[in-house]
């Protein structure tokens, strides 16, 4: 089986934490042939973790490289788009992390980048992977549960001094609208599209609990789901002693509750089907699917259009919500 030489731009929490778990995974569809950071410590220092491979601090050094088929970035949200751009000038496959970009614009000039390229373009978003809510989709298409009326999806969470993400500095200072709200809501509008197609904001309120946190920390919103599911999407950084990750799907026959990667299925009070999927989030089948679509020439399931599509959902709802002093 041919093995993908692969390149990782950016080498922080995400690369660390998130990327190389699924690649070593993967040890029989990719190798990791050059790193790259713009300060050399975290370069050197992931160098020499994913197999003391080299490392530079300039990537366009590592997109001249002619042994790299494919790259990562793992960077600020800025930066995707011109990173992203030229490393389809150097003829390489592309996996940018989510949000695919820092606006709309800069999102549909990635989005025309990939319709104009043969080379395979890709959105790291994991929970377009994730079984469980693929699960949740297919009791609905089934009409186990009937139509749906109402879906509460609930997020609590503290970001405090003590959290690895509360401390970078491009969160804090983010360049893009939403902050933290956009950076992790993405994931959960990509979920609800996965699971009802149609996603469309209504309304929606935005607070800023702890200022250290960005613009923003809270967001509730109100969204039509399908054709006439009301979705209620809640979420915050800063709530102290309740950590929370809850989807609701209230059918006219019962309901879906999803918690992490718990589904449960409930039926007239009862529990009909309870299931812990075996998931690393969806970050392996991830990258199953940018393999198969380098080697097989097919496409992935989170293009820089799905991406864009994401972000546009999120930062519609964002700029018609009205801020609570």
């Amino acid at each position: 089986m041919n093995r993908i030489n692969l390149g990782i731009i950016g080498c922080g929490i995400a690369a660390n934490e998130i990327h190389y778990p699924a690649l070593q995974k993967l040890q029989d569809k990719f190798e990791i042939g050059m790193v790259c950071n713009h300060t050399e410590p975290k370069a050197k220092k992931f160098a020499h973790k994913v197999g003391d491979v080299p490392y530079v601090l300039e990537y366009q050094k590592l997109l001249n490289n002619s042994n790299i088929d494919a790259v990562v970035i793992t960077l600020p949200i800025e930066l995707n788009r011109q990173v992203a751009f030229d490393a389809i000038a150097a003829g390489k496959h592309v996996m940018v992390e989510k949000p695919v970009a820092k606006n709309i614009e800069e999102a549909e000039q990635m989005v025309e980048l990939e319709s104009e390229t043969s080379l395979v373009t890709m959105t790291a978003e994991n929970y377009r992977y994730r079984p469980v809510y693929q699960k949740a989709k297919q009791i609905i298409n089934e009409k186990i549960i009937g139509r749906i009326s109402v879906v509460m999806w609930n997020i609590y969470f503290l970001m405090d001094i003590n959290n690895k993400f509360a401390r970078t500095k491009w969160r804090i200072n983010h360049q893009y609208p939403g902050g933290f709200i956009t950076d992790g809501g993405v994931h959960n509008i990509a979920a609800l599209r996965e699971i009802f197609g149609y996603v469309q904001p209504i309304t929606g309120l935005t607070k800023s609990i702890n200022p250290k946190l960005g613009q923003i920390d809270t967001f509730s919103g109100q969204f039509k789901l399908g054709e006439s599911s009301l979705g209620l999407l809640n979420m915050s950084y800063s709530t102290p002693d309740y950590n929370r990750n809850e989807l609701i799907i209230y059918g006219e026959k019962g309901s879906i509750v999803i918690t992490d990667n718990h589904l449960e299925l409930k039926k007239n009070g009862n529990s009909e089907l309870e299931i812990d999927f075996e998931d690393d989030y969806g970050y392996r089948r991830e990258y199953e699917d940018f393999y198969d679509a380098i080697i097989a020439d097919k496409g992935v399931r989170s293009t820089f259009l799905e991406g864009k599509r994401d972000l546009e959902v999120l930062i519609k709802a964002l700029k018609i919500s009205r801020s609570i002093q």
